[in-house]
């Protein structure tokens, strides 16, 4: 009995979607992101020009800390998410020869997670720190390529084999 092409790629995409969702919603769980600053300080109207700019100062001081937080958040979350991405990818050749299938769904997560962990790299606004992520996540995709994809020779051209 032959399986149905179309259900293998559809399964290895959903597959890959989902443990990149799954890698991302873990982290959302058990690494909070900081809380933005409450708004509420304008919800009610001043009419003292004075306490308005006193809370407009005030409000802008901890939107400062929050920003700088947020991006040390998504660095950090960019380096979490890189190695799950390595981890992955380990994942997806050691299930080449087990099942394609799945080792392709893996294979697919991880350059998911990678591409999330490209994304959150970039929030953080380091641009030296963007360079090494995106520099990590290439030399993954390309060893990954190259292990999964690259022909290899096993004889040298002129030798028969035994």
């Amino acid at each position: 009995m032959q399986e149905n092409s179309v259900m293998r790629i559809v399964y290895t995409v959903f597959l890959g979607v989902l443990i990149a969702v799954f890698v991302g919603v873990g982290i959302n769980t058990f690494y909070e992101a900081p809380t933005p600053p409450s708004t509420d300080i304008f919800t009610t109207p001043n009419k003292d020009e004075t306490a308005l700019q006193e809370q407009q100062t005030l409000y802008n001081s901890q939107y400062l800390t929050y920003n700088e937080a947020a991006k040390s958040y998504s660095r950090n979350v960019s380096i979490i998410v890189l190695i799950c991405a390595v981890i992955l990818v380990g994942l997806s050749l050691y299930y080449e020869r087990r099942s394609s299938i799945i080792a392709n769904g893996v294979m697919l997560g991880s350059l998911f997670t990678l591409l999330y962990a490209i994304t959150r790299s970039m929030m953080s606004e380091d641009t030296k720190y963007i360079f090494a992520a995106t520099t990590v996540a290439l030399g993954v995709a390309l060893f990954l390529g190259y292990r999964r994809f690259a022909e290899t020779k096993s004889t040298t051209p002129g030798k028969k084999k035994k």
